[in-house]
């Protein structure tokens, strides 16, 4: 009489080929998601700088952005409005737009993963080019200009 079924052996052995499998795939997932998280986080970064830019050129009245670790304080008059990156690490820093939308600093220092990064705020000049960011001491992406 013929038995159905698999043996000991045979489901063992599917168990190591599934755990050898998962051990090769299972780091590159996680760091593709941490990478996608950095990512999603300097691209909430970027809408942040543009809307307080927009808010201030609006209202005709400066507002002032104050970094400090992983934190991000707006104070627009009596009001603050706070913001928390966990994959962005700020240095100390304090940036004002004034009332026309132009920014009092040149530009804003970050790290992300022991990689440091600029981002420009005030370009040289204004030719339907958006706002430049790279990791520093990188170059520019094709078609970009370093701003003398």
């Amino acid at each position: 009489m013929m038995q159905r079924g698999f043996t000991l052996i045979e489901l063992l052995i599917v168990m190591v080929i599934g755990a050898v499998m998962l051990s090769l795939v299972g780091p590159v997932t996680i760091s593709q998601y941490e990478r996608t998280q950095r990512l999603k986080e300097r691209e909430q970064l970027y809408r942040l700088i543009e809307h307080v830019e927009f808010e201030a050129l609006l209202a005709r009245s400066s507002r002032q952005l104050s970094f400090e670790q992983h934190k991000v304080v707006l104070a627009a008059g009596d009001q603050s409005t706070e913001w928390v990156f966990e994959h962005l690490q700020f240095e100390p820093q304090s940036l004002l737009v004034n009332g026309n939308g132009f920014w009092q600093q040149q530009a804003l220092y970050w790290t992300e993963q022991e990689q440091h990064w600029v981002l420009e705020l005030n370009p040289a000049a204004v030719q339907f080019e958006t706002l430049v960011s790279r990791p520093a001491g990188q170059r520019l992406p094709a078609g970009h200009r370093e701003q003398p």
